[in-house]
């Protein structure tokens, strides 16, 4: 089982997007973009935020933990691709594969 997070932009691969618009899109942004709640200073910022949100979604039953619980359940089976706009640079997708491994280091 390998996670690995792509570009949309770059890449025919088939996996699951995990942009704006989903439950695991990362709300902050340091560029004003459609979908964005949170303009923040730099990438890392984003990134932080994003991670912090995660950490606080996992303490409550709602629509993210769900869905990186379904995240889980696929890496599970077999190669999961994440799909963004960022990559190859640093993004909140880093931060869910990083989840997802964990997870099921813990056997979720």
């Amino acid at each position: 089982m390998a996670v690995q997070v792509i570009n949309r932009h770059n890449h025919s691969k088939k996996g699951i997007y995990i942009g704006r618009g989903t439950p695991l899109g990362n709300q902050w942004s340091h560029l004003k973009y459609p979908g964005v709640k949170h303009v923040v200073k730099s990438r890392k910022e984003a990134i932080e935020a994003f991670q912090a949100e995660l950490r606080r979604q996992w303490k409550v039953s709602g629509p993210m933990k769900a869905a990186l619980l379904g995240l889980v359940s696929q890496a599970k089976k077999g190669d999961l691709t994440l799909i963004c706009s960022c990559k190859p640079l640093s993004c909140h997708g880093d931060v869910i594969k990083e989840a997802i491994d964990t997870l099921i280091e813990k056997g979720y």
